[in-house]
């Protein structure tokens, strides 16, 4: 069968169903785009013109994470940055601020999982280094 977003094939056991089948990631790119349009409309700006937004939500979705957009959008929001079209966002997309601050709340949700994952009391992490000849001391660094 065919994906609804992507026009792809997609395996049935895989697939998403909401009135059509969809890839995993496909769907998550659909959901994404809506809440990205209402939350627009809602908090940014709600007399942009629908037709340039939604195109310009496509390409950003394409260039970037869909949570990514949401999340830039949302903290631009929070920090005060005042947007009145859907151009402005590639700016706040390409900043490095935004950036760094997506991978740290990426890196600390990974963290978080890590976390919660608990050893067995007695268990020891072992780390053994096994010297080959003709090692250089940058080899070890």
């Amino acid at each position: 069968m065919k994906c609804g977003y992507c026009n792809s094939d997609v395996p049935k056991e895989e697939a998403v169903k909401d009135g059509r089948y969809y890839h995993k990631e496909c769907y998550r790119k659909k959901i994404g785009k809506k809440e990205i349009e209402e939350y627009w409309l809602a908090e940014i700006n709600k007399g942009t013109v629908l037709q340039l937004l939604r195109k310009f939500i496509k390409d950003f979705v394409e260039i970037y994470d869909v949570d990514y957009v949401l999340w830039a959008l949302k903290k631009s929001k929070a920090d005060g940055v005042r947007l009145q079209y859907p151009q402005g966002l590639k700016k706040i997309l390409d900043n490095s601020t935004y950036k760094d601050g997506w991978k740290k709340e990426k890196i600390l949700e990974e963290y978080a999982k890590v976390k919660d994952v608990e050893m067995e009391s007695g268990q020891d992490v072992i780390f053994e280094y096994n010297p080959e000849k003709n090692k250089r001391i940058t080899d070890i660094i």
